[in-house]
């Protein structure tokens, strides 16, 4: 078989487990990257059909592709309108996660220098950049899961802007230590990684304010399309090869340039233009980001080869997350409307996805000595992380009290399944006894509007109708306040002159 059908093979491969894998999830909520790691390790490592030596070539452009896809979708919702008391947690729980991973990570790694698990080349610089690189959780992983658990909006908002705000740390940081540690390897001392680095993060972001602004007018007067996202993303390569070719951080300029284009109703008007609809940033078709995605996970599995230490290694740093992501869940969850399984929750949304392998892949990209095993080892924490969640993720969301999650409308089709077991039905109603039926009053006791209407039917009279009386039975009878008096009735009269 030639190189070509091989190609269409996995092509085909590729395609029909991603849609598989779609389709599963929505039936029994196992996380539709597994399937699609797991399709990478069968043509990798397994069966050999994706040569190891290949995919290490084409991993920094496939990364650099869903970088900026990842980043793009996760700045551009860091609304500064809406930062305000309620993102305050998702803030607290995005800082001491990242620095408490980064704190943790980073000790590890050195430590698995000394046992001569990692290169001994691999220093402090290393150790840090591994720790920024999985210093956040993955939104493709997890907020699929939360809106198909029907968990309260106040969780999914929670982890939404957590995800978004660890997404800009992790590139900011990886960017620092990325310039500091290419000056070095190319022969600068202190001063020259400085420079490095400051010019790395003035270009970066200059270069996307411009970028930002740029987009926002020329989207001001663009009709509505589904092309308007493409055209995004095209705008976005050519930022990031522009930032990095001017000596920037190619990430930092399209992080900046998406929470510029995120906020586009605030833009126009500072500058003194009119918001349109068109103002909103343009949202990703389906079909781009599934194929992205699907990629992507597929190239996570095929890495995963020999050296297995490395792949141990990397597995290992999955349950180093666990121990830091519970601090930080319990300081960002105290003191607030969560109940013990919801904190608990929230400890678990821990998994690692595209942003962090995207991460991992720049060194190699740029070209540093011995960088080649680090796409492996955090590739083999996000394949751990994303297991352990799909086990315990079901058993957790199962326990949330009714409140915690949102209920279906009755009567409405429901479209997502929810995880667990039904809610057990509710007693009926108690049936209210019938209220008794009021006797017939006598006609001594007739409501003085209703006797006046029968004694003004003898005499022929028309009964006008503008004020509000109520009988005994609660019903209402309309009268005129400009109403004449009554004469008195026939029988009345003849029985006055008898007496």
């Amino acid at each position: 078989m030639d190189a070509v059908s091989i190609s269409l093979l996995v092509l085909a491969a590729v395609f029909l487990i991603g849609v598989g894998s779609r389709a599963l999830f929505a039936r029994t909520g196992i996380p539709e990257v597994l399937p699609l790691v797991l399709l990478g390790v069968l043509l990798g490592p397994v069966f050999g059909v994706l040569d190891r030596a290949l995919l290490l070539r084409a991993a920094p452009h496939l990364g650099a592709v869903a970088l900026v896809v990842v980043l793009f979708d996760g700045a551009s919702e860091l609304r500064l309108d809406k930062l305000g008391r309620p993102s305050f947690r998702s803030a607290a729980l995005a800082g001491a996660s990242f620095f408490t991973t980064l704190a943790i990570v980073a000790p590890t790694v050195m430590i698995a220098k000394w046992l001569g698990v990692v290169p001994p080349s691999w220093g402090w610089m290393h150790a840090i950049l591994v720790g920024a690189a999985l210093g956040g959780a993955s939104s493709v992983v997890t907020l699929p899961a939360l809106r198909r658990g029907r968990v309260t909006p106040r969780l999914v908002e929670l982890i939404n802007l957590e995800t978004a705000i660890t997404d800009v740390l992790a590139v900011v940081t990886c960017g620092a230590i990325l310039a500091v540690m290419v000056a070095r390897s190319e022969g600068g001392g202190g001063a020259t990684a400085a420079f490095a680095l400051g010019r790395s993060f003035v270009v970066g972001t200059v270069a996307g304010c411009v970028a930002g602004v740029a987009g926002v007018l020329a989207l001001r007067n663009a009709p509505e399309s589904e092309l308007l996202y493409p055209a995004t993303l095209g705008g976005l390569f050519l930022l990031f090869v522009a930032a990095e070719e001017l000596g920037g951080d190619g990430a930092l300029g399209v992080v900046t340039a998406a929470v510029v284009l995120g906020n586009a109703p605030k833009v126009p008007r500072t500058l003194g233009l009119a918001r349109t609809e068109a103002d909103e940033s343009p949202r990703g078709p389906d079909v781009l980001s599934f194929l992205i995605q699907s990629f992507f996970f597929t190239l996570v599995g095929a890495l995963l080869g020999p050296p297995w230490e490395w792949v141990l290694f990397g597995l290992c740093l999955g349950l180093v997350l666990i121990v830091a992501r519970t601090p930080a869940a319990a300081l960002a969850t105290w003191g607030g409307p969560f109940s013990l399984e919801a904190r608990q929750l929230v400890a678990l949304l821990f998994p690692r996805g595209m942003a962090a392998g995207a991460l991992a892949i720049l060194p190699l990209a740029a070209g540093l000595p011995e960088s080649e095993h680090l796409p492996q080892v955090v590739f083999a924490t996000i394949s751990g992380t994303v297991v352990v969640f799909a086990v315990c993720y079901p058993l957790l969301v199962r326990r949330l009290p009714r409140d915690e999650r949102v209920q279906p409308e009755p009567g409405s089709a429901a479209t997502e399944v929810p995880l667990g077991p039904p809610p057990a039905p509710e007693p009926p109603a108690p049936v209210a006894p019938a209220a008794p039926v009021a006797p017939a009053a006598p006609f001594g006791d007739e409501p003085e509007t209703r006797k006046r209407k029968r004694l003004r039917g003898k005499d022929g009279l028309a009964v006008p109708s503008d004020e509000v009386t109520q009988s005994a039975s609660g019903r209402e009878t309309r009268v005129t306040k400009s109403e004449k008096r009554l004469p008195p009735a026939p029988d009345d009269a003849e029985r006055k002159t008898d007496e």
